[in-house]
Formats: C-alpha cells, structure tokens, sequence
C-alpha cells in the first residue's frame, strides 16, 4: 500500500504547491489592503515577524501579556537576526546564547525552555508556560550585534493551532538592566477582529497564470491516475493499537471537581510494603507511560512484595475448592473477610515466589495435597463446630458452574464440537430497530455447540438457561459467582429447547451403543452421564422407567440428578 499510495502524495504535494504560488499572491493582495490600518498583519499560529530600525543589543524579551483563551501560552521557537548578511538566527543556542523564562510547565519534555532555540520546530521541541495567559522568555546572545528583526510562532508545522500569544511586547537591552521596547502586538491588526474570508479553490485556481495552468491541469490528471491505482490495490489487514503520546500531569481534584486542582502527585505503589521504594517515577527523561507501567510490574513482582502471591494463590485455592482461604478474592483489606488459614497463605504466596510463580507446579502441589483429596461424606460432630465446612475438614460438594454445565451436557450427549479457536458462536439474532434489540434464537443450529467459552457475550443479552445457573452477568466484573438453588433450575433442565434437544441425541447415542433391550440401555446411560455402573436397583427402575416413558425421558431425568450437576 505504502508503494502505491507514494506517487499518489507526491503529486497532491505538486498541486498544492502550484496553488501555494497563487494563493500566496491573493493573500498578500489583501494584506496591502489592510496596510493602512496596521503596519503589520495580525498575529498567526505558525510563523510572526516583527521588524524594527536596527538597534545595539545583546539581550532580547518576548513578553506575553494575553494569549488564545487565556490558555498557557506556547513558543515552538524565538529567532533574533541581524543586519549582517547573510542573514543567522542570532538566537540559536549552538551560536552561544542562551534562553531563559519566568516558568515552563512542570514535567513535560515536549516543552521545555531549551526548545525555545534548540533550532527545531513543532509542538514537540516547544516551550509552555506555566501561568495561565501570560509568561516571557528572555534570550542573551553570545555578543552585542545590531539586532532589527524577531521571528517567532506557536507551532511552524501548523498542526496545532492555540495557546499562540495575541498580547506581547518585545524589548531589547545592551546590559540586561535598561530595556526598550521595539515591537508589540499594537502594531498588528487585533487578533479577534473577524476572521478574514477564506480563499475559496476556484478563486486559487483564477489567479493561476498561463504556464501555472497548464501545470495544474496535467498534475489533475495524473492525480487522477494515481487515486484509481490506490482503489485497485486489496485492502490490509487492520489492528488496534496502542500509541504512548508521554504521560500528563495528575493533580488531586477537589471534591472530585476537574476545575479545582489540588496538589500535583506522581505515579506511587503502597507505601505500606516498607521493603519498597513506592515512587514508581521513571529514571529523568525517561518518563513515559511504558516505562510506568514496567516500574509497577517490577514492583509488583519483586520477591520483597507479598501482596500479589498471596492474592494469587488465594484465588487458585478459591477455583479448586470453591472458596479461598480469604472469602473476599477482590478484597484482602479492613472490610473483607479474614483468612480461615492464615499461615498457611503466607507459606503458600513464599512458595510461590521461591517456585520463580510457577503455576503449573503450584496447581500440581494443591490437587496431590491430602485436603484436595478428601471424602465429602456428612461428619455431624465436625458440622456441629463448622458448619460453614471453613476449615475443610471434607470435600465441600460444588454444583458445576453454568459454562461447564453446558459443556457437560454436550459431552453427554455425543454433540460436544470440540474445535479449538475460531470465531465466537452466538444464541441470538441482532435487531436493527429504533433501540437495538437481542432475540433469542429459536433453532440455533449445531454451530453453537461449542464449549461455552466461546459463546459471544453482550451486556444486554444471556442465556435463559445459562442465567438461572448463576452465569454472571456480562456488564459486571465478579471475583466470586453467587450459588442458588431454585425451582427455575430445576425447569430449566426438564424443558428448556436446549435440553431437550440435547436428551434426544443422549437418547440415540445410548440406543446405538446398548441396542434396544432396556436393563442394557439403563446401564448405558448410566455409565455415560454419572461414569458409573448403575446398582441393581437402580438399574430395574430405570428399565422399568424406560418402558413405561421412553428412553428420552430417562436421559432427561440424568441430567437433572444432583450427581450430574454437583462434583462431590
């Protein structure tokens, strides 16, 4: 693309060129208009020149007394040249002389006094003010010259275009002490006094002289070329990404009110860690967001930092056994819960740091640890002192969350997609009406048999069947998911579509692998819902179920056992 797009910009570049020419002279056409009512013209965000009769001087001040929107003024460069020539910017700091300023605003490299005549122009080699509306710079040469004319502008690229002084005199001085002011803005038509006429492209091009046209004309047409050998070239592929345009100062708002700034403050981690340095400032001149961002992390995983393996571990102890050893995941302060175990969570987060945060070999120590592995059978005496099963004292038997319910229930019945990647699949259809509108599918189709991880989730939209089983809903963060019990659940897996579609392919797949006879479909059934052989009485109720209601009904009852739906 960028190949093609090239002859495209370069021919855009020679026909503004050759409009540049004639707008040019349409504009200096009306700046003789104006020149009987000021001197100079008034006050632009790119490039101002003040000239004056030249005068001895070694010391040269810009003082801004008013600026666009009294917004904190900004000089992307201060020139001063001579009568010598040719001509040199006398104000240039490899000259020798030197720039000073009454404030620069505070921890900012785009904008520091140094820009004012370091040579380069733009907003990123500028200076700020730090005052609202007013500030002076000030620059001392390297030896007296006779000095007639500045040259200065807020941004000579012309991409930004505010902060640009409109009220300011500038004075020169042989010795630093006696100052005599040789130009001010009051000579310049006032900046506020209505925007003159924009120049209008037909007007441009009248001015164009003979030879301009014909080159006009031919640069038209091979634009033209040019923009049509872009459109045939295929389109790319596009990202998101993230671009690091420098940190901004934070303040402390008052009452949270964005126009009353309080104290400044810079980026801090808890001083409550007393092994740690809280300041996470980048070393100077290298404070940047990435570099922010890799002092927390850093900070976060020195080994002299307990908080993030104890949150961490506590969270892997809450998925494996269904509560951490703090109750509160998202809360380890005054107002969560504490901690059923504390030792034992302090030796977890060391062993996890000392383990390099291996995972793997965290997980591995949990699910062999003897606690992990423990009966659920009912102890009366150990319920009578911990009722709430705290201190895990048996295997507390946890109902399948709402995903792996799904999931389980397709496995189940032989349908399960077990496709890894790709596209997410979605249970309803989108209604472009006066508010959008999320219906449910009907008939969803067997591509939206996939593991429930890659079901695509909206704010506005959940699945009824997925929702009365708890699934969080979508426009909220959980560290912990609710645990209900209710009639709708219950409903839900005798005669949601879903299900019931789902026990029709339990049913064929049991019939195609045990035949017709019922005992042997009962023990299949079995065998593929609850992984176990059903007991003898089990087995004749179900064979009797089975010829009194179908095959169907009794997949249907499996799945709505406590055995299916709870890992004990």
């Amino acid at each position: 693309m960028a190949d093609a797009r090239k002859p495209l910009d370069e021919k855009k570049a020679e026909l503004k060129a050759v409009l540049e020419s004639s707008r040019e002279r349409l504009v200096a056409e009306r700046q003789r208009a104006h020149a009987v009512e000021k001197p100079m013209p008034k006050v632009t965000f790119e490039r101002n020149e003040d000239r004056f009769e030249p005068l001895e001087a070694k010391y040269v001040r810009f003082l801004i007394r008013e600026s666009m929107g009294n917004a904190r003024p900004c000089l992307d460069e201060l020139e001063v040249y001579g009568s010598e020539e040719p001509e040199r910017n006398l104000a240039l700091a490899s000259a020798g002389a030197t720039a000073s300023a009454s404030s620069a605003v505070q921890k900012n490299d785009f904008h520091k006094i140094r820009h004012l005549n370091d040579g380069k122009y733009g907003n990123a080699h500028s200076w700020i003010s730090n005052e609202q509306g007013k500030g002076s710079v000030e620059i001392e040469l390297a030896e007296k010259a006779a000095v007639e004319r500045v040259v200065w502008g807020r941004d000579r690229h012309g991409k930004y275009r505010d902060r640009v002084p409109t009220g300011y005199t500038i004075q020169v001085s042989f010795d630093g002490k006696d100052w005599k002011t040789v130009s001010s803005s009051e000579r310049r038509v006032a900046f506020d006094k209505g925007k003159a006429r924009k120049l209008s492209e037909k007007e441009i091009i009248a001015a164009l002289s003979p030879q301009e046209r014909a080159t006009y004309d031919l640069l038209k047409k091979e634009l033209s070329g040019a923009e049509e050998a872009v459109k045939n070239v295929p389109p790319l592929t596009v990202s998101y990404i993230a671009e690091d345009g420098g940190p901004q100062p934070t303040f402390v708002l008052e009452r949270g009110n964005v126009r009353q700034r309080g104290e400044e403050v810079g980026p801090t981690a808890l001083s409550a860690i007393k092994a740690l340095d809280p300041d996470l400032a980048p070393e100077a001149g290298k404070d940047s967001g990435p570099r922010r961002r890799l002092r927390l992390a850093e900070w976060m995983v020195d080994k002299r930092n307990p908080l993030p393996a104890r949150v961490f571990v506590n969270r892997l102890w809450h998925y494996h056994f269904g509560q951490g050893i703090v109750n509160t995941p998202s809360d380890f302060g005054w107002s969560g819960d504490r901690p059923s175990h504390p030792e034992l969570l302090d030796w977890l987060a060391t062993d996890f740091i000392e383990g390099d945060w291996g995972i793997k070999r965290l997980q591995r120590m949990i699910l062999l640890s003897s606690v992990y592995r423990q009966g659920s059978d009912f102890n009366h005496e150990a319920a009578a002192k911990d009722g709430a099963n705290r201190l895990l004292w048996r295997w507390q038997p946890r109902r399948l969350e709402a995903e792996a319910l799904r999931d389980a229930i397709l496995q189940v019945s032989g349908e399960l997609d077990l496709t890894f990647g790709g596209p997410s699949f979605r249970l309803f259809r989108y209604i472009d009406g006066n508010v959008p509108e999320y219906v449910l599918l009907e008939d969803p189709g067997r591509e939206t048999w996939r593991r429930a991880v890659y079901m695509f989730n909206i704010h506005t939209f959940a699945s009824p069947l997925m929702g009365n089983f708890d699934c969080a809903d979508a426009t909220n963060q959980v560290s912990r998911r609710l645990q209900t019990v209710t009639t709708l659940q219950a409903l839900s897996l005798l005669n949601n579509p879903f299900v019931f579609e789902q026990s029709e392919c339990f049913a064929r797949r049991v019939n195609l692998a045990a035949g017709s006879k019922p005992e042997e479909q009962a023990v299949e059934a079995y065998r593929i819902a609850l992984l176990r052989d059903p007991t003898a009485l089990e087995r004749q109720a179900a064979a009797r179920f089975i010829r009194n209601h179908g095959l169907f009904s009794l997949c249907r009852v499996l799945l709505n056992t406590n055995e299916f739906l709870y890992v004990f």
